[in-house]
């Protein structure tokens, strides 16, 4: 409900329907006009940055990861999927790699951020996208 629709005694739903159509007519550099630059182009909000995202060969961190790229993010693609590097391949802009690696685990960790600092010579933004655990356990015994 909104805060106008309850101050007024209305139901909110009809009129969050109605704004949601309205925006729906609209091109997205008009609702989100930060999102775009001059003339609807991408922003370049990762320009000249390094990105590692962890948890990317799928869903919201591949998303993320697409995106950072795609705005000019050099990005480290990780996950311990086999098809990460596949990801990393679709991604815009070319300037990116994909990294196998077990990120429950210290060795697996470790791996990722030193290719990241091999490959594009440090890390600017991490992104831990990495969802759930598969052996789950108290935090005190993780190594």
């Amino acid at each position: 409900v909104s805060v106008r629709a309850a101050a007024d005694g209305r139901r909110g739903a009809p009129v969050l329907r109605r704004r949601r159509r309205e925006a729906e007519q609209l091109p997205l550099r008009e609702v989100h006009p930060q999102r775009h630059g001059k003339g609807g182009m991408t922003m370049q909000r990762f320009s000249g940055k390094v990105v590692v995202v962890t948890g990317a060969a799928q869903g919201i961190g591949r998303g993320v990861a697409l995106r950072a790229a795609a705005e000019g993010g050099k990005v480290l693609v990780v996950d311990r999927a086999d098809f990460v590097a596949e990801v990393a391949a679709e991604a815009p802009g070319g300037d990116t790699a994909g990294f196998v690696a077990d990120l429950e685990t210290y060795e697996g960790a470790h791996a990722a951020m030193a290719h990241a600092v091999r490959t594009f010579g440090g890390i600017d933004i991490l992104i831990n996208g990495v969802g759930g655990a598969i052996r789950m356990r108290p935090f005190a015994e993780f190594e």
